[in-house]
């Protein structure tokens, strides 16, 4: 969770169940003297910045007993002058919190007028006072964070780049209301809703509200309620694509059109996802995934074990290029696309991709032909390989 009297890094990840702990030991009354909150992941920060002072402060003391400085206009001298008149306790106030949001300092090497705050740091605050610098920065650095991490804790939430870390978020979320949310449904959400934590957070109250006292989320509230991104859309018009559907693979281009993406944007999104795919059916053809894992019809545990296991054999077989790195994908992800691959060949991705190359350059070049010629002729050859439809720019394909 936080690191202590002169750590040499930056705080890990902080999770949930790290903020359960921490809350039971200030009801415990172990209350730092100084808590460090920071990161770029704007939510999870805000979120408990506004709830620390809850925890620390009894609530009939609130209004008196915690202060909240705005941290780009709140000075080092402004922060000390709130600590020092806090140093007597205050009328019947029993803990006093000085509260620093958004504070620039943590991420300054020597922050210009700090000294004085620095030293009262150092020398240490009064018993019932707790100083909470919240700072946007990932990495802080610095005197002023060194003073404060000597004597103080460190809560940090960087912005999510691991695929398990919006799943444990997620989960935890259902975990903390009481609801149970299904294996398929909670892979379903992961890849429906964007990878940031405020808007994931938005759409587990919105099922949380949804399911009322049925206590329990399926895959088919997930796919009811939640709202899709442009990548979810991508997945589903491979799906049609592979399943050489051209009626619904015309209708999700449509769907991605009407979202507001241009032409080169989603020839942009199909070819990140063909790529993707062409890893995937590699590897398949390879045999290097193995048959059981691909008979697998729906996500769940039994995929996730055996793909985890698989996953770490196959990463020096992986591309550098992250995006087309099948085991640094989320299970969810890896687990449609190695259903989606089991749709084609080799060999027909790459002719997918040779079209996709084609159809970007048609758009990006004066032709007669509209965006909704090309990237609908660019559907239907992916559909169905046999067919070649010119690829509309400069006269007719070969």
């Amino acid at each position: 969770m936080g690191k202590r009297r002169g750590a040499a890094a930056s705080a890990p990840n902080t999770t949930d169940a790290d903020l359960t702990k921490l809350r039971s030991r200030f009801r415990a009354g172990d209350i730092p003297r100084v808590i460090l909150l920071y990161g770029e992941d704007d939510f999870r920060r805000s979120e408990l910045a506004r709830r620390l002072p809850q925890w620390i402060v009894p609530r009939k003391q609130l209004e008196m007993g915690a202060v909240v400085l705005e941290g780009r206009e709140a000075t080092p001298s402004d922060i000390l002058g709130q600590v020092e008149s806090n140093a007597l306790p205050f009328l019947d106030v029993e803990r006093r919190v000085v509260l620093v949001r958004d504070t620039p300092l943590l991420g300054e090497k020597s922050p210009k007028g700090a000294a004085s705050l620095i030293e009262r740091i150092e020398k240490g605050l009064p018993s019932h006072v707790t100083l909470i610098l919240e700072s946007p920065v990932d990495a802080p650095k610095g005197s002023l964070y060194e003073a404060c991490k000597k004597t103080g804790i460190e809560l940090a939430f960087p912005k999510s780049t691991k695929p398990g870390d919006a799943t444990e978020f997620v989960r935890d979320r259902f975990r903390y209301a009481g609801i149970q949310i299904d294996a398929d449904a909670l892979g379903t959400l992961i890849g429906l809703a964007p990878a940031d934590t405020g808007l994931l957070n938005s759409e587990v109250r919105k099922l949380i509200s949804f399911v009322g006292d049925r206590d329990r989320v399926t895959v088919e509230d997930v796919r009811r309620l939640v709202s899709r991104t442009k990548e979810a859309i991508v997945f589903d018009l491979t799906d049609a694509i592979g399943e050489r559907d051209v009626e619904r693979a015309l209708s999700t281009l449509h769907d991605l059109v009407h979202h507001g993406h241009g032409g080169v944007g989603v020839v942009a999104l199909l070819a990140s996802r063909l790529r993707l795919l062409l890893v995937a059916c590699a590897l398949i053809e390879r045999g290097a995934v193995p048959a059981t894992l691909l008979r697998i019809t729906r996500y769940g545990d039994a995929f996730r074990t055996g793909w985890r296991e698989v996953a770490k054999s196959l990463k020096p077989l992986m591309p550098e290029d992250r995006a087309a790195n099948l085991a640094a994908q989320h299970d969810f992800v890896a687990f449609k696309t190695l259903r989606e691959a089991t749709h084609f060949t080799a060999a027909e991705v790459a002719r997918g991709l040779q079209l996709a190359a084609e159809a970007d350059l048609a758009l990006k070049s004066t032709t007669s032909a509209s965006e909704s010629d090309i990237l609908g002729n660019l559907v239907i050859n992916l559909c169905h390989p046999s067919v070649r439809l010119p690829v509309a720019y400069g006269g007719d394909a070969e």
